[in-house]
């Protein structure tokens, strides 16, 4: 119930905010942010660390490590590994095309997944001040794109799975 609460100050926050306060929540070329947050994938809890980097005044590529805690195997033991997964992704910045104030953000576009899923993700960013902010991201991994020969159908945690997380973000240039 914490975390349902604590997620709709954070959007509360994000919608109803129409000053500027000084901020970029998206600041284009050489735009470089990290984030960390909580992770919810399929229900399960864990956290994402990623790296978001500006490539132009629209658009911007990521890295993301996440992890949820993943089911028992077999014989009954977590592996750490089956709940772990990167992605790589590439966002579309609305800050400009939709006139909003400059600490405001939405942006989504595709990712990519070591685990050989392609996936969408969306979100939503609000800057504090010149270096701290807030996001709330979403995902769902749509499809697997490839299958290797000797590989068993057993899903991940985050496989065909909504996910949301929630945390902070720190402008580093």
């Amino acid at each position: 119930m914490r975390h349902i609460t604590l997620r709709l100050a954070l959007l509360t926050l994000l919608i109803t905010s129409a000053m500027s306060a000084g901020a970029q929540a998206y600041d284009g070329d050489f735009d470089w942010k990290i984030y960390a947050g909580y992770l919810n994938y399929g229900g399960k809890s864990g956290g994402e660390f990623g790296v978001d980097y500006g490539v132009s005044e629209y658009v911007s590529v990521n890295m993301t490590l996440r992890g949820v805690d993943s089911d028992p195997d077999e014989y009954g033991e977590k592996n750490f590994l089956n709940g772990c997964d990167a992605i790589v992704g590439v966002n579309c910045h609305f800050q400009s095309i939709c006139h909003l104030p400059s600490n405001v953000d939405f942006y989504a576009g595709p990712n990519f997944s070591i685990r050989r899923y392609v996936g969408a993700m969306a979100g939503a960013r609000y800057n504090f001040g010149e270096v701290v902010g807030a996001y709330v991201q979403g995902y769902y991994n749509i499809a697997k794109v490839l299958k290797l020969k000797n590989e068993d159908d057993k899903d991940t945690p985050m496989s065909k799975k909504w996910g949301v997380s929630v945390g902070l973000t720190f402008n580093l240039f």
